[in-house]
């Protein structure tokens, strides 16, 4: 049976365009077409399906913990429009690698067809640098078994001074892993070491790691100078003012893709008088909207970042895009930005009916 949406606008080959129809079956969009007079055309903006390539956990729920419930993390992530996502593990102890992983694993292939698509793992440590944020140093350690587990991920964030930085690279990068850098206080030197040996992507672009100085700059400054990396950013306007979000997609806006960071429970960490951000409570739909209206961002490159971006970072090759033959992942927003309705593997949900 053919399904179909109809909006006013949408979001095809980077581009908004008028009124749009999508048209898929069970699994696979068959149609982008140009709305008639017979499609029931509403306000609004047709996008690909919201990609979040780096998620802790949401309330309850951290990817991490035994007591995860997957089924309702994935309810909550689709409920911010996404239909693909990737479960981040922040540092651990060391035996949560040798004891724990497998179960994280399991967990990856037991998601309902109409919920969001666990794609792989993203281990954003142990091979952390001077800049740890929330991350515990003691643990930026790894043996051969810690090692083997990371090359086993779709994407690793380290910091190019940590000891085991090259050879890590190098062997992530031999079996397709996504090599990001991050929590790092590296000099210019050592960043140009890492992205030669096959680094290519930043992760939460100005946290976490040496910023803009007219004097001594940081990571932040050289990965925007350089087109062979992208990177991500938080958009809740918390990590990041809204200047330097717009300041992001002005430098090096092609590159830039958003992540939500989220963590389960809290936000922040206590410590004394002093309060650390640890990770977001905000999704990708409401960075969307921070971005369009708060940092003047156009909304075919914000809706880009949260889809066709993440997806080519990942390699995901089958969605990220409205077109033929694509997984018939899609989102509709009304004209304020505000979720109405998503499609994850086909399978519509509604906003107003839940």
């Amino acid at each position: 049976m053919i399904q179909r949406l109809s909006a006013s606008r949408a979001l095809v080959d980077g581009v908004l365009r008028g009124p749009t129809t999508v048209e898929w079956t069970d699994n696979t969009i068959v149609a982008v077409r140009d709305a008639t007079s017979h499609d029931d055309v509403v306000p609004g903006v047709l996008s690909p399906g919201f990609i979040d390539a780096q998620v802790n956990g949401i309330g309850r729920d951290t990817v991490s913990s035994a007591e995860c419930n997957w089924v309702r993390l994935g309810e909550a992530l689709r409920a911010q429009g996404v239909t693909t996502w990737l479960p981040t593990v922040p540092t651990q102890p060391p035996a949560f690698y040798r004891d724990e992983l497998k179960r994280v694993r399991e967990n990856l292939n037991l998601t309902p067809r109409d919920l969001p698509e666990p794609v792989g793992l993203h281990f954003e440590g142990p091979l952390l640098g001077e800049k740890p944020g929330a991350h515990r140093s003691e643990w930026f350690t790894a043996d051969d078994h810690l090692l083997a587990e990371l090359v086993n991920s779709k994407m690793v964030t380290l910091a190019p001074e940590h000891p085991l930085s090259d050879d890590a690279i190098r062997r992530l990068r031999a079996t397709g892993v996504t090599v990001a850098l991050g929590h790092s206080a590296a000099d210019m030197e050592t960043y140009e070491c890492a992205v030669t040996a096959g680094a290519t992507h930043a992760t939460h672009l100005f946290n976490a790691m040496g910023g803009v100085d007219h004097v001594k700059p940081g990571l932040a400054t050289f990965v925007l100078t350089d087109d062979r990396v992208t990177f991500s950013a938080i958009a809740d306007l918390q990590h990041v003012h809204p200047l330097v979000l717009r300041l992001m997609w002005q430098a090096a806006g092609s590159r830039m893709s958003v992540v939500s960071d989220q963590v389960g429970n809290v936000g922040v960490l206590q410590e004394g008088s002093s309060v650390r951000l640890r990770g977001a409570v905000t999704g990708l739909d409401t960075a969307v909207r921070n971005l369009v209206q708060r940092c003047t961002v156009p909304l075919a490159d914000a809706l880009s970042m949260v889809s066709e971006r993440p997806a080519r970072l990942l390699g995901l090759n089958d969605r990220g895009m409205l077109r033929t033959g694509a997984r018939p992942d899609i989102v509709l927003l009304d004209d304020d930005l505000s979720l109405q309705i998503v499609v994850c593997a086909g399978f519509p949900w509604s906003v107003a009916g839940n």
